[in-house]
């Protein structure tokens, strides 16, 4: 009896209740525990990247994290400061179920001249956590139309090898061979030869390993830095899609793709092109050096005037390149550089061209240096005559 009457108290009405008040609290601080969990410590992360519309406003993407999470419907708004200190803010948007957002719109001038600005945007995202906080986060980019290039140094030893090997073979020509040497005379010969070879072998390997890297780049942005000059895609030639270019002047900003590049450049390839028709300059000239090799019964002036001479194309090949530029952009200027293949047979006769234009320069500012200093040995200078007659004879 007294058993049953236990048994019926735990099952009264009002019992059951209060164990289910009981597990509803549990229940519901298990989940604020879990909202505390995701939104209650940090702030949430906004990612977000900016692309110029034309030259007259940008379009914002991004995402909003939390602790790696997407979050959604997180309220997003963009608030855009000019160097002046005016400034716009976007309307708000709310990411989708990935955390992703679009804020499209965003003027690049808000100053009151209407002139492309640099200009700071802070995104900022917002969501209610509950109905007494808010947890926040926010991104600043930095957006000027005129400095979007991703700028990439190369490295030095990229650079200072071509002009490494053209310094060793100066060292070698200004060196002075005794006269009770003569072999010292012909290993300086040939080794100016096959310095000359190398030093032409890596301009075209460089090059073409620089055609090929930047080839395999999917930034159109990236400029590749070396110092006197720049590497970037930009277009000449109306209709011939972006090319890499090397240039000695500045690249155009993002804003003004469509419009074509100004500066004072030409294609990678042109370069290459150039660079091997000097090249083959040079080791025509070696060849033909062959029919009368170098003896110890040559005597020293005719082995300094052949390394003189290998030496001086070496440095024709190194600025085969600035000779390409310049045929190149007179091509821009007549029109003439929509065809390929004429761009490339000129190229190639350019880089043959300047060594033989360059050779004759020389040889007529060397003529024109000894024609002065034959015409006053003495270094003096010369007196006007005088009027024997007197003044009054004028």
């Amino acid at each position: 009896m007294s058993m049953s009457t236990r048994s019926s108290n735990y099952a009264r009405p009002s019992h059951l209740i209060a164990l289910l008040t009981v597990a509803m609290t549990a229940c519901s601080d298990i989940e604020s525990d879990r909202d505390v969990a995701r939104f209650g410590t940090g702030e949430l992360l906004v990612i977000a990247s900016a692309r110029p519309v034309g030259d007259t406003s940008w379009t914002i993407r991004g995402r909003v994290l939390h602790s790696g999470t997407s979050v959604a419907r997180a309220s997003v708004y963009a608030i855009a400061i000019a160097e002046n200190g005016q400034g716009h803010v976007s309307e708000r948007v709310v990411s989708d179920t990935t955390g992703a957002f679009v804020i499209e719109n965003v003027p690049m001038a808000v100053a009151y001249n209407q002139a492309t600005d640099r200009i700071e945007v802070e995104i900022i995202a917002s969501l209610m956590r509950d109905t007494a906080s808010v947890v926040e986060g926010s991104s600043i980019l930095i957006l000027d139309p005129t400095r979007q290039k991703r700028w990439v140094p190369l490295p030095v030893g990229a650079v200072v090898v071509v002009p490494l090997i053209f310094l060793i073979s100066i060292g070698i020509a200004l060196y002075d061979v005794p006269k009770e040497r003569p072999k010292l005379a012909t290993l300086k010969y040939y080794s100016a030869v096959l310095l000359s070879l190398i030093f032409a072998f890596t301009m075209i390997g460089y090059i073409s390993l620089g055609l090929r890297f930047v080839n395999s780049i999917d930034s159109t942005a990236d400029v590749l830095s070396l110092g006197f000059a720049n590497i970037y895609q930009a277009n000449y030639v109306e209709n011939m899609g972006g090319e890499w270019v090397f240039s000695l002047t500045s690249p155009p900003s993002l804003a003004t793709k469509d419009q074509l590049d100004r500066g004072f450049g030409a294609p990678l390839w042109v370069i290459l092109l150039a660079v091997v028709g000097s090249g083959l300059f040079i080791i025509s000239l070696i060849v033909k050096q062959v029919k009368d090799p170098i003896g110890e019964h040559m005597k020293r002036e005719v082995v300094r005037a052949r390394v003189q001479e290998i030496v001086k194309h070496q440095f024709f090949i190194l600025f085969a390149p600035l000779g390409a530029v310049i045929v190149y952009q007179l091509q821009v200027t007549v029109d003439a550089a929509s065809s390929t293949i004429t761009v490339a047979l000129v190229a190639l006769a350019a880089g043959v061209a300047v060594n033989v234009i360059l050779e004759r320069a020389l040889g007529m500012v060397e003529a024109l240096v000894k024609q002065g200093s034959n015409d006053n040995p003495g270094g003096e200078t010369p007196t006007p005559p005088q009027n024997p007659a007197g003044p009054e004879s004028s």
